[in-house]
């Protein structure tokens, strides 16, 4: 463990992959502002998802990558000094990424923290061993794992920001019943639940009374439709 003592430190959280991803990493922003409240915390994300944490409570400052593909040598090479002008105290890499670690480390952040297990890791001063790809733990609880080094505990409370006037759909949510989303969809990182799986998880929420929210991205609706079929379904589908 590696404290920083300093009240007003600078900490950036690098989560450079997908919305899913992103949304269970928002308790690390809260934990670190609970903890640290004088901190000024960053995040670097892909520009698809920075408006899920563009006016979060807890997050000072949202950065984007150059892209939103995959990051690589050509969209990372000017990464390095943009961190470096951020005066980082440090860093903590929620997912580990090499092209992105390479231009950290470049940066001459004082202390970087990341999972163990990819070849990235020879560019952190803090590693931490986890076993993802077993699924043996939620993902927000990995992500929280990572803030161990700096000695902050891990509060599991997801949020993200929405913009200002925004209101959702007329008859997604439902007054008086817990609301609860369902995601099928992936982005083929690891193992995913068949959507017979997944329909019948709706209908133990739904027999609980809760009103479940089926929900894709652009280009999963035949998806969802597996999920729905062959019998009628309990919610709202969100677009």
């Amino acid at each position: 463990m590696r404290l920083i003592t300093r009240d007003d430190a600078k900490i950036l959280i690098i989560r450079p992959d997908r919305i899913g991803d992103v949304v269970l990493s928002t308790p690390v922003f809260t934990s670190i502002r609970r903890a640290r409240p004088g901190w000024k915390i960053s995040a670097l994300v892909r520009p698809l998802v920075a408006p899920l944490l563009e006016g979060h409570p807890d997050v000072d400052e949202v950065m984007r990558l150059e892209t939103s593909d995959k990051p690589s040598f050509s969209n990372t090479r000017g990464l390095a000094a943009r961190i470096r002008s951020g005066g980082f105290d440090a860093a903590v890499h929620l997912f580990s990424d090499f092209w992105v670690s390479l231009a950290v480390w470049r940066a001459g952040v004082p202390l970087v923290i990341g999972p163990a297990s990819k070849i990235a890791a020879i560019f952190y001063d803090e590693r931490v061993v986890q076993n993802r790809s077993k699924g043996g733990r939620h993902e927000a609880d990995h992500n929280l794992d990572l803030l161990a080094p700096l000695g902050i505990p891990p509060i599991r409370k997801t949020s993200v920001a929405a913009k200002e006037g925004f209101a959702p759909p007329p008859g997604l949510l439902a007054a008086g019943k817990r609301n609860v989303g369902v995601f099928p969809g992936m982005g083929g990182s690891a193992r995913n639940w068949k959507p017979a799986n997944f329909a019948r998880l709706a209908d133990v929420l739904a027999g609980e009374g809760m009103n479940v929210i089926l929900m894709c991205g652009p280009g999963g609706e035949p998806l969802l439709s597996e999920v729905r079929s062959p019998r009628p379904r309990w919610g709202y589908t969100a677009p």
